[in-house]
């Protein structure tokens, strides 16, 4: 009673401070559930963040900074893992090099030696759009860990598109205009990645062939293949028909040889017939000699 006396009526019995407590409690837990939720606090700027509860996996949404997020998932201990990343802008440099496609084979119909060969430089600045992470982290396995040899590999297949799109007509009649060949790349580039979205694509070094010479000889080059090919054709039907050729030759020399030797059998066998020969000439006489064999042989 002598909290009554000095003012505090509220507790003047057991029951009264077991509510408060009880209060208290309910107080702390629902402050407790309340920051442990609070995921907007775990997130600086630039940062965005994927979800994972054990209860209820992937979400799909990505989590972004300066937005009030709260996920009551989190009030449960050790369920929820948060992947943040850094999605600030991105600045990179990229280059590319190598020849046209069988550019050595191709000057062989050149009468002096051509450089077929690119080499390109790029200043890139870029970043991964924050609504495709969901997607990234669930299916492809991203990780913050893993972002920077993610970015590594976007900026080598931005820099062989760039390549790629200077070395198009249109690209290739701005190589001498700088800025407006960085207009044009940037928008080529961000109308093939659309996972990223691009700023800047800058070109350093654009060393490109010259490609109206290029398609002309590989044109040359490839009727020349035509050419050679008809030729085989052509030398192989000859080859074939020389071949039947020799081989009936072959048969109607062994059908002689084979029709002598029957004569020599049928004048041994019947030599009158040698009287014949000698009485009306071989050329008078082959006529009955050629009756004669073919009846020995229809015997």
């Amino acid at each position: 009673m002598v909290l009554v006396a000095q003012g505090w009526p509220f507790f003047d019995t057991p029951a009264t401070v077991g509510r408060l407590i009880s209060i208290l409690l309910l107080l702390g837990v629902a402050g407790y559930a309340f920051f442990a939720g609070w995921i907007q606090l775990l997130l600086p700027a630039e940062t965005y963040a994927v979800l994972f509860s054990k209860t209820s996996g992937f979400e799909e949404e990505v989590l972004e900074p300066g937005r009030f997020v709260w996920r009551w998932q989190r009030a449960l201990p050790t369920n929820v893992t948060l992947y943040i990343f850094d999605l600030s802008p991105h600045r990179a440099t990229a280059s590319v090099s190598g020849s046209m496609p069988s550019a050595d084979l191709i000057q062989t119909v050149l009468p002096a030696p051509t450089d077929f060969g690119y080499e390109t430089s790029f200043e890139l600045v870029y970043r991964l759009r924050p609504e495709v992470l969901p997607l990234l982290v669930s299916e492809q396995g991203l990780r913050p860990d893993d972002i920077d040899s993610w970015y590594q590999t976007q900026s080598q297949l931005i820099a062989e598109a760039a390549t790629e799109a200077a070395m198009s007509d249109r690209g290739a009649s701005l190589v001498g205009q700088p800025t407006r060949l960085a207009e044009f790349l940037t928008e080529r580039v961000r109308s093939r990645f659309s996972d990223l979205e691009v700023t800047r694509v800058s070109p350093r070094r654009v060393r490109i062939p010259d490609l109206d010479l290029y398609e002309r000889s590989r044109a040359a080059f490839l009727d020349l293949l035509a050419a050679q090919e008809e030729i085989r054709r052509a030398a192989v039907a000859g080859l074939a028909e020389t071949r039947e050729r020799e081989l009936l030759l072959d048969d109607a020399s062994r059908s002689a040889v084979d029709r002598l030797r029957r004569y020599g059998e049928v004048l041994t066998e019947y030599p009158v017939l040698l009287e014949l020969l000698q009485l009306e000439g071989v050329e008078g006489a082959l006529p009955g000699l050629a009756e004669a064999v073919e009846a020995v042989e229809s015997q």
